[in-house]
């Protein structure tokens, strides 16, 4: 997502400029998830040396299940606010000497500004860790590879190492007490 930011590099410190956002979005890159669709707005504010930047977007993500492997669609809400710093005065195109704000983001030499490595991080940081396709995903087997959410798998049950055979015989008498 990348926006022309020349006018507003030009305007006096305070002067604000909104967009509201409603688009596709191809891949972010990376380890990022895969985002659809982006909604939300994008504000930026003129500050002495260059742009504050305030995102709110509610993306849609496809994902994979953790648990048995099908894909899935969330959503997540993206907010944030970072500085934009331009690389070239935008009134001469003298390139401006490097300052110590190794924590902002750069304005090309185009006065081009890109959100998509912000979003790219953002959304590395609001995606659920372990996505579940549905609260109780039982999984997938591990011998067969059977999806255990259709049903139990035809495997045949395993024996218990007898070093378990205690722990095995607990878990019985618990489910019978639980039955009655």
């Amino acid at each position: 997502m990348r926006f022309d930011v020349t006018q507003n590099l030009r305007q006096p410190v305070g002067s604000n400029t909104r967009y509201d956002l409603s688009e596709r979005v191809t891949g972010l890159g990376g380890e990022a998830p895969v985002v659809d669709d982006v909604e939300g707005s994008v504000n930026f504010l003129r500050i002495d040396e260059g742009l504050l930047v305030s995102v709110n977007l509610r993306l849609k993500l496809r994902q994979t299940c953790s648990r048995c492997l099908k894909p899935l669609e969330t959503s997540a809400k993206v907010v944030f606010k970072e500085e934009y710093l331009p690389t070239v005065d935008v009134v001469t195109g003298a390139k401006l000497p490097a300052t110590d704000a190794s924590e902002s983001f750069p304005i090309d030499h185009r006065q081009t500004l890109d959100l998509t490595e912000a979003i790219r991080q953002y959304s590395l940081m609001v995606q659920p860790i372990q996505p579940l396709c549905q609260p109780g995903c039982a999984g997938l087997c591990p011998n067969c590879g059977a999806d255990l959410n259709l049903g139990p798998c035809d495997c045949p049950k395993t024996e218990v190492d007898a070093r378990w055979a205690s722990l095995a015989g607990l878990a019985v008498e618990l489910k019978r007490e639980e039955g009655s």
